[in-house]
């Protein structure tokens, strides 16, 4: 895909694994340019093509992750990943997300496990290894994951979204990772993907989502 003054004007295709999930935009090989992470998920493993810098990607290199636990592949910042270490986390993880939770310069992860309705935080040691899991109790079958700063404070929220319940569940961050205030709103019926940015320049993060049964996309406005 090559983007000129904003408009999309050439589609590339790609080779990756089997039953692509979900995929990752970022500097994996610090060359500044942008690279892709794609997740398989029936081949167990995980696709990185880097960018070329021109909106073209090289051939994919692939990285085996686990089934069932979280897999953790860490990079070497060239492209290429060690090998995977495992840590334990809830029935069915279904979503990650890498974030400071508690603003120590370290990324921490949580997880999402739809078959147990919790997710999990693994506080990281800034080493690619983590802490083991804290879990909360989340919305029934919990599926995507949001991050920010949705109360104006200065600390990461955590955002649930659930595909079954349709609702939207956010997780104020207290700085205490053992407590966090709750907070439940209806969204669009059978979510399917969202997104969070400052819509009406309020200074707040609102959200988007698509709801896939009615073929709708809602945004809800941030009022605190």
């Amino acid at each position: 895909m090559i983007v000129s003054d904003d408009i999309l004007i050439h589609r590339s295709t790609y080779q990756r694994g089997s039953l692509p999930k979900f995929v990752i935009v970022n500097d994996l090989n610090n060359d500044a340019q942008l690279d892709l992470v794609v997740a398989n998920v029936k081949d167990n493993n995980i696709s990185a093509l880097l960018g070329n810098g021109n909106g073209t990607f090289q051939n994919q290199i692939r990285f085996s992750t686990g089934n069932e636990p979280a897999p953790i592949v860490s990079g070497n910042g060239s492209g290429t990943f060690q090998f995977q270490r495992l840590f334990n986390s809830g029935k069915d993880p279904i979503s990650v997300l890498a974030l400071d939770l508690n603003k120590d310069q370290i990324s921490d992860l949580i997880v999402a496990n739809r078959g147990e309705s919790t997710i999990s935080i693994l506080v990281g040691y800034g080493n690619g290894s983590f802490e083991n899991q804290i879990k909360f109790v989340a919305l029934n079958s919990p599926s995507l994951l949001v991050s920010g700063v949705f109360n104006n404070y200065t600390l990461l929220d955590i955002g649930i979204i659930s595909q079954r319940s349709s609702q939207f569940d956010i997780l104020i961050n207290s700085g205490n990772l053992s407590n966090f205030y709750q907070n439940v709103f209806p969204i669009a019926a059978y979510p399917s993907a969202r997104t969070i940015y400052d819509f009406n320049n309020g200074g707040k993060l609102d959200i988007a989502v698509t709801g896939r049964k009615y073929k709708t996309m809602v945004v809800y406005l941030n009022r605190n």
